[in-house]
């Protein structure tokens, strides 16, 4: 997945508050939805958390 794809100055979310990094993450994973940036909300997400889960620390 090449990120620069689904760069958009529409899916920033600048003033927004998050309780969570799921929040966070769900949230942006809807407004690229929107944009059409993604076709797979699902994929997308599970591709995420692969990724959340390798840079966590043991």
């Amino acid at each position: 997945m090449n990120l620069t794809t689904l760069t958009h100055r529409d899916a920033l979310c600048l003033n927004a508050r998050f309780t969570s990094r799921e929040e966070a993450i769900h949230a942006l994973t809807q407004r690229l939805a929107a944009l059409g940036k993604i076709s797979s909300t699902e994929q997308f997400l599970e591709e995420v958390y692969r990724r959340e889960a390798l840079a966590r620390p043991p």
